[in-house]
């Protein structure tokens, strides 16, 4: 069978999908209806190639002639940091500790930000 539709396109047995496509689109390009003028016999011929293209491409085609193509691996995901597991800090036994301990942190922190806005915008104007 197979032999018959390599007939039709003009190709040989043991071609390949890319000659047997080649072949097809050559064949394809002469024999349209639309360019032979809607006759009965170009719309034969027509249909006679695509069948044969068609019953060469299916699954039949002999697996050694088959060009295996690598399994497309996955893309690697985008670089990120290692992060470091980070220790928690010691708490004390009263939840409400931890609340003082912030808050003071933060008083602290507040202080210190003042005292160099204080000291950055605190300039003498000269007098005129």
């Amino acid at each position: 069978m197979r032999d018959f539709y390599c007939k039709i396109l003009g190709v040989s047995p043991s071609a390949s999908e890319a000659e047997i496509r080649s072949a097809y689109r050559k064949l394809v390009s002469r024999a349209h209806p639309d360019i032979n003028g809607n006759s009965k016999a170009s719309v034969e011929r027509f249909l006679k190639i695509q069948e044969a293209y068609e019953a060469l491409m299916q699954n039949d085609f002999p697996a050694a002639q088959k060009v295996a193509k690598p399994p497309r691996r996955p893309a690697r995901p985008a670089a990120s940091p290692i992060r470091q597991p980070v220790s928690p800090a010691p708490r004390s036994s009263e939840p409400g500790d931890f609340m003082d301990e912030l808050f003071e942190t933060f008083a602290k922190d507040v202080e210190s930000l003042a005292s160099s806005l204080r000291s950055f915008f605190s300039f003498k104007r000269k007098k005129r």
